[in-house]
């Protein structure tokens, strides 16, 4: 510390720094050391502790702000909560429609998997496609991305084969996300069910319920 203070001569140019106000500074934890400096020392010493604690105090203010916003910057934005009730009927009224298509489909599909669909709803007509791929879950990223990508629709549901959780236990679920272009974030239902053995029926676990919200996708 000592050989940092007493060599601040050859880095100062201007030692004609009038300052104005009076600071209250702490160097490594202790205040005497600064009280009996600024006493015994030049007026150039003087100024050179000043503005290396200033350039001190500066650059430390710098580099917290900076990791507050790394920190920010990081976080993911989680979409506004809002409560189920409060969207829109014709949402609402579609989403339903989309889970007890998707409940009809799986009944008497030995294959034991929805092939995810979307409905899209203008001004009261209805709009059904289906993605058929390889794998259920590329099906899925296809149906959310042709949806995102629609201009037109004013409301949109994509409707798969999924599971929920209980005690630790998976369980079997028809899941519908639903999206209204006015809203400011989606809604997703779930409907949990079992398939009996050796039969093409499947058969429903309690009512449909509210599973939260989701990033809204008609922008």
């Amino acid at each position: 510390m000592g050989d940092e203070i007493f060599n601040l001569n050859n880095r100062l140019q201007n030692t004609g720094v009038v300052f104005k106000n009076i600071f209250k500074v702490k160097l490594m934890g202790s205040t005497r050391f600064l009280i009996w400096f600024l006493a015994d020392h030049s007026t150039e010493d003087k100024l050179g502790v000043i503005q290396l604690l200033f350039e001190n105090e500066m650059r430390n203010r710098f580099v917290f702000l900076m990791s507050v916003l790394a920190t920010f910057g990081c976080i993911k934005q989680t979409p506004k909560m809002k409560e189920f009730e409060k969207a829109e009927e014709e949402l609402v009224d579609l989403m339903f429609f989309g889970l007890d298509y998707g409940i009809e489909n799986i009944q008497g599909d030995f294959s034991g998997a929805l092939i995810p669909i979307v409905i899209t709803e203008k001004e009261g007509e209805r709009h059904l496609k289906r993605f058929v791929t390889e794998r259920i879950e590329d099906g899925l990223e296809k149906g959310e991305l042709y949806l995102k990508t629609d201009k037109e629709a004013q409301y949109g549901v994509v409707i798969y084969d999924g599971y929920l959780t209980g005690d630790g236990i998976k369980v079997d679920a028809i899941l519908v996300k639903g999206f209204d272009r006015k809203d400011e974030v989606g809604y997703i239902i779930g409907q949990r069910y079992n398939r009996k053995n050796d039969s093409l029926n499947i058969e429903l676990i309690g009512n449909a319920f509210f599973l939260g919200n989701e990033e809204q996708m008609l922008k």
